[in-house]
């Protein structure tokens, strides 16, 4: 049954068809006035506004586009649905309707149930809106920057949105009050998408409820899944919101106005070779069609504007390459002068390079003869400062013995701290001249048996306190290519702060062994798997391994020296000798659970 009030404009320039469409909607009811051209109808409509405006696109003048364009631009007309008509030879007539809001298109020569399904659908549409319900839709969406776009879109149309972040939350939520239309994700967390339509859809007092899946489709599975357990309809990401608004809309004049049931076998589809049954109303499945081909259509328009960016880059690359085969041309030309006079570069720089070894020779006889003077001079220098500080520590040392009865406990205290400053200034001028040899000595190479070395340090160590309960493992038949006596001074340091940093355990363990990158516990990311990597570990004080990076800096300590005397000076010279070999060498530790030091020797 129709509304008489129903008027429709005909805009059809062949007199015959617009005849025909006349006799076919005033035969289903409507009042329909007819226009020839684009001009006429909008004159036509600024007398008297239609309900729909059906025109056809092909026309003198102004085409059907223009005259979409026209109403849908204009304030007083812009709600006026209009559906175009077009023989479909190009799917661009399709995206050139879709662009000018053409709120459907039909195939020409149209059938007349299509064309009043499709009139029907616009006028039940239109009559919900004048009872003045307020629908509500349930949005399903896990991300909330998402759920958030789509409660804005919706309720910019009159409509009322509740937002779900899951389906057990959704499903639960419609139990307590069932919304209008369910808008839903597929891919979430705990319930997805597909299992909350099946639910509903599986549930007597839910499975009316019209549900509407939101999905990339780039898989058919997708289509498959949603048409078996029956979704009513689906929109693709990013969203469209003439394109959502216009489906719910749909959706909602159908159930509105119901076309119907399928018999009890259901309807067979082939989908992929395969043969599923489905239970959809017929107006379902074509709305998953016509969904599916409005997002081939959308494909197809990148696909055009990929295409017509690949001939753009081609011609540009084309006029690129014949710019650089000009400028190859100019290059070659300057390459073949450049060429003549390559030898008398060639001997120019001969010349240079035999001049330049001559400044080598000189140079390095200079540095020679600068490091003899800086000898000389460290060791001038530590005479210097070693006489004041034994004139220091001699005459605390006698006021001490001899006038001991006149100071009180602060002034002895004083004295003896001016005599720990000046033993330890005394350590470290020997540290430092230590580091500083280490730096000019001559390398000898040889192989050096490290087991062997290990154990007489670790045996005077243990003649320095033989109070203490150690453990030292040994590993036997460690060998490697260096100098003895500088890698005497990298154990004698490594085992010495293993000792000293040890001290407070009852019964601590040192060891020293060489393992492979691979294995030897904090593996270095630089080196191969089988590089022979030499370790000393302790189960002593450790360190904290934000401080790991002033370890090997000289005067850098991380413990007092009240509490573990020192200078600071011993990692900074293990670092040089390490890297005098071409090795390197790195640290890990745990506070209160010890520490390991590893190096490598090229």
């Amino acid at each position: 049954m129709t509304d008489e009030a129903t008027h429709i404009l005909v805009v059809e320039d062949s007199s015959t068809q617009a005849e025909q469409l006349k006799w076919i909607l005033e035969d289903a009811g409507y009042r329909v006035s007819v226009a020839l051209t684009g001009e006429q109808a909008i004159a036509a409509m600024e007398q008297q506004k239609p309900t729909i405006v059906v025109s056809d696109i092909v026309m003198p003048g102004m085409d059907g586009y223009e005259l979409c364009r026209h109403i849908k631009e204009n304030d007083n007309l812009k709600d006026l649905p209009v559906i175009l008509l077009t023989v479909l030879s190009d799917l661009k007539d399709v995206v050139r309707g879709l662009e000018s809001g053409a709120d459907n298109l039909l195939v020409k020569p149209c059938e007349a149930p299509l064309l009043l399904s499709c009139i029907r659908r616009i006028v039940e549409t239109r009559d919900i809106g004048r009872r003045g319900g307020v629908a509500e839709i349930l949005v399903v969406e896990d991300s909330p920057t998402q759920a958030e776009q789509l409660r804005y879109m919706l309720a910019g149309h009159g409509y009322k949105v509740t937002v779900a972040a899951d389906g057990k939350e959704a499903l639960d939520a419609i139990r307590k009050h069932r919304p209008a239309v369910v808008l839903s994700d597929i891919v979430m967390p705990e319930m997805d998408g597909l299992a909350l339509c099946e639910a509903i859809k599986a549930d007597p007092q839910l499975q009316s409820i019209p549900v509407i899946l939101v999905t990339q489709l780039f898989e058919p599975e997708d289509v498959r899944r949603g048409i078996e357990i029956g979704a009513d309809d689906y929109i693709t990401k990013p969203y469209n919101e003439k394109h959502v608004v216009s489906q719910l809309e749909r959706l909602l004049a159908r159930v509105a106005h119901p076309g119907g049931a399928l018999n009890s076998r259901g309807l067979e589809v082939i989908l992929e070779g395969e043969a599923i049954f489905v239970r959809p109303e017929p107006s379902q499945i074509l709305q998953f069609l016509l969904s599916t081909y409005e997002n081939a259509a959308s494909q197809y328009r990148a696909l055009q504007k990929a295409e017509s960016e690949l001939r753009l880059h081609r011609d540009q690359l084309e006029e690129l390459v014949a710019e650089r085969t000009g400028e190859l041309k100019a290059a070659n030309e300057i390459l073949q002068q450049e060429m003549i006079q390559r030898k008398q570069v060639e001997k120019e720089i001969r010349k240079l390079n035999e001049e330049l070894e001559q400044r080598v020779l000189e140079r390095t006889a200079e540095l020679a003869t600068a490091n003899k003077e800086l000898e000389a001079f460290s060791y001038s220098v530590s005479h210097d400062l070693r006489a004041p500080l034994r004139s220091m520590s001699g005459f605390s040392q006698v006021l001490l013995e001899d006038h001991a009865d006149k100071f009180d406990a602060t002034g002895k205290d004083y004295l003896q701290r001016v005599q720990a400053a000046g033993q330890h200034m005394g350590e470290l001028i020997d540290d430092l001249l230590e580091l500083s040899r280490v730096t000019r000595r001559e390398m000898k190479r040889e192989t050096v048996d490290l087991s062997q070395l290990a154990r007489a340090i670790t045996a005077g160590l243990q003649k320095t306190g033989p109070e203490r309960q150690v453990e030292f493992t040994i590993q036997e038949g460690v060998v490697a290519e260096g100098d003895a006596h500088l890698l005497r001074i990298v154990l004698q340091n490594l085992l010495g702060n293993a000792w000293k940093f040890t001290g407070k355990n009852s019964g601590a363990r040192i060891e020293f062994v060489a393992a492979a990158n691979a294995d030897c516990g904090m593996r270095n990311a630089d080196l191969g798997e089988d590089d022979v990597v030499y370790l000393v570990r302790d189960d002593g004080v450790g360190f904290d391994m934000a401080y790991a990076d002033k370890l090997f800096g000289a005067f850098q300590r991380l413990h007092s020296t009240q509490e573990f005397p020192g200078t600071g000076i011993g990692l900074a010279t293990v670092q040089r000798i390490v890297h005098r070999h071409g090795g390197r060498v790195w640290a890990e530790g745990k506070v209160g659970e010890g520490a390991a030091f590893y190096f490598t020797l090229s």
